[in-house]
């Protein structure tokens, strides 16, 4: 497939659009660009869509916010997939160094979380 054939977009609102109108989304990760990349294969109606869209094109808010759900699932899956740096869990792990709980004036309990100190 080249490029021509192909559009791509970063944006999952637009992605999600774009599904609900029956195109076929594929996805593919940029890894140079650390970018989850949503791939359709181009045709008229994809243009016609993109223009209705672009336009304001109502579409049923619960089905579009479950495709959004959807398609974040399948980019935290891709980057978790990539380890090391695309790992999201272990990104928000590594910026805590401990928890700590301590008493506040209201003498109620909270827990803090200490930022890592980067010279740490």
């Amino acid at each position: 497939m080249t490029n021509e054939n192909v559009y791509n977009t970063l944006d999952v609102y637009r992605a999600a659009y774009l599904c609900l109108r029956g195109h076929e989304c594929n996805g593919a990760y940029d890894e140079k660009r650390s970018k989850y990349i949503f791939v359709f294969q181009r045709s008229k109606k994809l243009e016609s869509d993109l223009n209705n869209f672009h336009k304001g094109d109502k579409v049923d808010v619960m089905e579009f916010t479950t495709k959004i759900k959807e398609l974040r699932g399948r980019i935290y899956q891709r980057m978790d997939k990539s380890g090391g740096s695309g790992s999201m869990m272990e990104k928000v792990k590594s910026m805590f160094k401990k928890v700590d709980i301590v008493d506040i004036p209201t003498s109620k309990k909270t827990l803090l979380l200490t930022l890592a100190n980067s010279r740490a």
